[in-house]
């Protein structure tokens, strides 16, 4: 649904949707769309659709661990600015970081602390870059409220008591 809101093509849509479902499966380190799955069925899938699948695999396959060393965020840097050459795989990847935001509150606080920071290092700048404002605004406060989750719950509370108040002026 997130990715509608760039008005994208129906073969973004059907690479999304491929890799999403293959993305949760390789958590349970198994494929539904295998790499050799996906080559040896041109018949279903446009040559186009399984080159955005499998750009997008070979960069969730380093990006999912939950701590990155130092070659492997550079290796993931590489592999996301070498998917410009279609700048859809960036697109979905960044509709992909978005989900994941509004979903952190799940995980434990270190993880959340984690993909938050990972998000304003990675994927902000080019999101920036890009003027997607759709995604932008968002991203940053849902990394605000993860990476200083004290700072952000003073503020929550500072601007909903404030808002109760004026809104009694009302």
């Amino acid at each position: 649904i997130n990715l509608t809101l760039l008005e994208v093509d129906d073969t973004t849509l059907v690479s999304t949707l491929i890799f999403s479902i293959d993305k949760n499966i390789i958590k349970n380190n198994t494929k539904i769309f295998s790499n050799e799955i996906i080559k040896n069925n041109t018949k279903i899938f446009s040559n186009e659709i399984i080159n955005i699948v499998l750009a997008l695999q070979n960069i969730w396959e380093i990006s999912y661990k939950i701590w990155l060393n130092k070659e492997e965020i550079d290796k993931l840097k590489y592999d996301i600015i070498s998917s410009w050459d279609d700048i859809r795989i960036f697109f979905i990847k960044i509709v992909d970081r978005y989900t994941l935001l509004q979903n952190l509150w799940v995980y434990t606080k270190e993880k959340r602390f984690f993909i938050a920071n990972e998000t304003l290092d990675l994927y902000l700048p080019v999101v920036n870059f890009f003027s997607i404002w759709a995604f932008l605004w968002d991203m940053q406060d849902l990394c605000f409220k993860y990476t200083y989750e004290e700072e952000y719950l003073k503020l929550e509370k500072y601007f909903w008591k404030n808002y109760q108040k004026n809104s009694k002026k009302i």
